[in-house]
């Protein structure tokens, strides 16, 4: 199967309302929580990765773990494979063309790995890549976690150095990465289009980021569009008009590498169509509106072929951590996050609700959960991958698996 590299997107430069009660809506009905290991590196977290697919009847979860007998600054990358009807779970580290497991060094929130599986079943991983060439491993066999080996050297612009790869399966089966410029999400539509969203900031490792971005991109043309239709040449820019969904709030700057508010971190992009073929377009993501203020929790929404962006705040009764998930089957929203105190919530909103609730994930309730994703499965069920830095030593973390059901 192919990757398709669409980093040129991003080359150039890198109503406060508290979430409401639903007047009515489906319970949230979390299944139980699965302990995939409890061996995890303590850097095992990050907000931009994709560490979860499903695909072939399984659940797959890439995670760090300390290498046996290693330091404990450096670290293995592990591919759990969980049948979805069993539960049985089979574990393998990404190899060396020698056959031993890999290990790289630490750096949290830089060094995650990424993971999606192709039409025909094998294994990407992209892992260990801030600032560096190409980490790149593939299983030799379809639906495999025993060899997933290096393969870095068929990928091209071997020379160039490439930060926070994010990978994802289309319809088809084929793999789309997006890889630097504070990627942050791709999703896909019916028609083919490829759908596209980062943040800009001033410096490579700025921790304030501004101006979030969307774009589409039709394979079968080459064409990249704005959300109104018009199509744009690349490598685009903030001045690109109907390119930004987040604008500048009063106030904001492109500061120093450490970042002032107002400022924004972390977003995903969560697409529902209808049976007329309208595409809606969403953002979930983090901004704080000023110095000591909550990490708030924002969606911005438009309709494919409308210029105008709606937005609203969703929650920002505390402080969230850098992680979003965000899912939508056409009837529910869902924004999953984690609290800065070590819990997982989700916010809903549903066709027959009046506003966003928030609900506690119960389950996960006392491990220290502080990252996370989530992926919407065919039958409406949430996937969550959810890890916990240090909940067994200072070195040492776990990492969870959760349904989430109950949508209307």
């Amino acid at each position: 199967m192919k990757i398709s590299t669409i980093a040129t997107v991003v080359a150039t430069v890198v109503a406060t309302v508290v979430a409401t009660a639903a007047t009515m809506r489906a319970a949230i009905t979390p299944g139980s929580l699965v302990t995939i290991s409890q061996a995890a590196d303590s850097s095992n977290a990050a907000a931009w990765w994709s560490p979860l697919d499903e695909a072939g009847g399984y659940s797959w979860l890439a995670y760090l773990v300390n290498p046996s007998g290693g330091s404990v600054s450096n670290n293995n990358v592990m591919i759990a494979r969980r049948d979805t009807s069993s539960g049985g779970i089979l574990r393998g580290c990404v190899k060396s063309a020698s056959g031993a497991c890999d290990v790289f060094a630490d750096n949290i929130g830089h060094n995650q790995p990424s993971i999606a599986i192709d039409g025909d079943g094998y294994v990407h991983v992209f892992t260990s890549m801030h600032h560096a060439t190409w980490n790149y491993y593939r299983s030799q066999d379809p639906y495999s976690v025993a060899e997933i080996i290096d393969a870095s050297s068929e990928l091209p612009d071997q020379s160039l150095l490439y930060t926070y790869p994010i990978v994802k399966r289309d319809a088809a089966g084929d793999l789309w990465l997006i890889i630097r410029g504070y990627n942050d999400d791709l999703q896909f539509s019916s028609d083919g289009d490829v759908h596209i969203q980062w943040e800009w900031a001033k410096y490579p490792a700025s921790a304030g980021r501004h101006e979030s971005s969307y774009l589409r991109y039709r394979p079968s043309t080459g064409v990249f569009k704005t959300i109104d239709g018009v199509a744009v040449s690349v490598p685009v820019t903030q001045s690109t008009a109907n390119l930004v969904f987040q604008p500048l709030a009063t106030g904001e700057i492109y500061g120093d590498d450490s970042g002032l508010p107002p400022m924004m971190q972390s977003a995903k992009l969560a697409l529902y169509e209808n049976s007329a073929g309208t595409v809606l377009v969403q953002h979930a993501f983090r901004f704080q509106a000023e110095v000591g203020g909550t990490w708030q929790i924002r969606r911005s929404v438009s309709h494919r072929g409308n210029s105008v962006w709606t937005q609203e705040t969703v929650f920002s009764a505390d402080n969230t951590t850098a992680a979003l998930g965000f899912t939508h089957d056409g009837t529910t929203a869902r924004i999953h996050f984690c609290k800065k105190q070590g819990s997982a919530w989700v916010l809903e909103r549903s066709a027959s609700s009046t506003g966003w609730s928030s609900t506690e994930l119960a389950a996960v309730k006392g491990q220290q959960v502080q990252r996370l994703q989530a992926i919407l499965r065919s039958d409406g069920d949430d996937v969550l991958y959810l890890t916990a830095a240090t909940n067994v030593n200072s070195t040492t973390g776990s990492v969870y698996f959760l349904t989430v059901g109950g949508r209307e």
